[in-house]
């Protein structure tokens, strides 16, 4: 399967677009998740991440007024905002 449908199987990582993501302990991808974002840090990419102890997979849909979903939503609008704000190019005007 070649890198491009399977990324996670790419070998050189750099040059990739920030990564902004959480995942729950209890995920069956979990490890999957937080090696991807091991090797992203390691090639230089920008990378936030959070694990959420006792979380499944898609908790934060599947439960959304949970305390704990409310933080990891929170955390990705804070941090898609702020990386908005500071890794957008001046567009020129109309």
């Amino acid at each position: 399967m070649p890198a491009t449908a399977a990324p996670a199987r790419a070998e050189d990582l750099r040059g990739l677009p920030p990564v902004l993501t959480f995942v729950g302990d209890a995920e069956p991808f979990h490890d999957e998740v937080v090696t991807w974002t091991e090797r992203l840090r390691e090639a230089g990419v920008p990378v936030e991440s959070r694990v959420y102890p006792g979380c499944f997979h898609a908790f934060d849909l599947m439960a959304p007024r949970a305390r704990v979903s409310r933080e990891a939503t929170a955390f990705l609008v804070e941090g898609f905002t702020r990386w908005c704000a500071e890794l957008s190019a001046p567009q020129p005007s109309a």
